[in-house]
């Protein structure tokens, strides 16, 4: 599934780098794969998804505060 369309970046994109990348931040996703650089409505899907792939928290909250 598409989380950027934008950018044409897709939920597997985002899981490979997390995956292959330790302590990934959104500024490294949006410099590596153009997420939320462009109208940013996927940046509150891809900030929940690095977070899964890192094991921590999904409060809705806190990531609506820190979307980029």
């Amino acid at each position: 599934m598409y989380v950027c369309v934008c950018k044409g970046v897709r939920e597997g994109d985002i899981r490979s780098l997390a995956n292959t990348e330790a302590g990934l931040r959104m500024r490294d996703l949006r410099e590596r794969l153009g997420v939320c650089s462009e109208c940013g409505k996927c940046g509150r899907r891809a900030l929940g998804m690095l977070r899964d792939c890192a094991g921590e928290t999904n409060d809705p909250m806190e990531i609506e505060m820190q979307v980029c």
